[in-house]
């Protein structure tokens, strides 16, 4: 089973964050070059955080392809997004970092942390808060980097400070146009919006030899299996994305259900979910093709247990999801869960 509204909406106004991650730090931009920029959040890329959405190239108002002409993006898309799995997650505390060297321009903290509900959010989005907490650093060469949605009173650095690439600034948070624990990252060349994958404006076209602005080479088509558990009913997903797990199944549920949740989902993608008792038989397994692009996706299977009274022991799930690309290459990424009923 899916969770047919479990797409993130992301809004047209919000742009994002782009990110890679140098060996090393890199150097100062010269003026007649573009930066390099390395990973701006603390944490590790496609482990415990994952692109959610890329900037979208196409130009065209009825179509939204990233610089490759894939579909990590969202219309009108204009950066890119990484996202950590939950609120939990972001509660640990997640550094966000300068990506480049360079002079803090300007700062707003204050907004508080939270979740809202659409109508909410679209407002925000609309308004002069929707970056929530974050700061603009300017760089050589024309070029400055922006971060949004940290978390308030999380800044460790103050407006008019110089900073160096990879020092801390603030940790991500729930703060302003947001419905997910991410940072949005901009990058500007004198004024305007620069794809950090292609090196291009974004809304220009995708495909062609990209010139990336990072340190070093990112991969972008990746997908992320980050979260999975079981549940005695139907799980409501808007609850786990808050880090709000359902409760485990126990002897008197009528069902046992397992569920997993995945980023940068493809049209295409091959999910199989399967759940086995503690004799290691069979309760539950399906498999179905993703019908489309999303930033996130859920899916569940289970079913009723009469004799889950008369079957202690431990259950256990496996989710995978297998890619093609347009290479034709095939990767499969799995995630296992397990508890046990006494």
């Amino acid at each position: 089973m899916t969770d047919r509204n479990a797409r993130l909406r992301i809004p047209r106004l919000l742009a994002a964050l782009a990110l890679t991650y140098a060996a090393c730090a890199p150097g100062p931009a010269r003026a007649d070059d573009h930066p390099r920029l390395r990973f701006p959040v603390a944490c590790n890329l496609h482990v415990d955080c994952w692109f959610m959405a890329l900037p979208d190239a196409d130009g065209d108002t009825d179509k939204a392809r990233d610089y490759e002409c894939g579909g990590q993006t969202a219309e009108g898309q204009s950066g890119t997004l990484i996202a950590l799995s939950d609120r939990t997650a972001m509660e640990k505390g997640v550094e966000v970092v300068a990506a480049q060297a360079g002079t803090l321009e300007r700062l707003r903290d204050g907004e508080d942390d939270r979740l809202r509900a659409p109508d909410d959010l679209k407002a925000v989005a609309a308004g002069p808060r929707a970056c929530g907490n974050g700061l603009i650093v300017q760089h050589e060469g024309g070029w400055s980097t922006q971060y949004c949605h940290l978390a308030k009173n999380s800044f460790q650095v103050k407006q008019g400070d110089r900073v160096k690439a990879g020092q801390a600034l603030g940790r991500i948070g729930l703060s302003g146009a947001t419905s997910h624990p991410h940072l949005q990252f901009y990058v500007r060349h004198k004024g305007e919006e620069r794809d950090p994958f292609s090196g291009r404006k974004p809304g220009t076209g995708c495909g062609g030899k990209p010139n990336p602005l990072w340190g070093e080479r990112v991969t972008s088509d990746s997908y992320g299996l980050y979260d999975a558990g079981f549940a005695p009913d139907t799980p409501d997903f808007s609850l786990i994305s808050q880090g709000l797990k359902p409760p485990l199944p126990t002897d008197a549920s009528p069902k046992v259900l397992f569920w997993f949740a995945y980023f940068n989902a493809r049209a295409g993608d091959r999910i199989t979910l399967s759940l086995s008792d503690p004799d290691g038989r069979t309760l539950a397994e399906e498999t179905m093709v993703q019908s489309d692009d999303r930033p996130r996706q859920f899916y569940y299977t289970g079913r009723v247990i009469q004799t889950a009274r008369d079957l202690s022991g431990t259950y256990r799930g496996v989710a995978r999801v297998t890619r093609i690309s347009a290479q034709g290459d095939t990767r499969t990424q799995s995630i296992e869960r397990s508890f046990r009923i006494d």
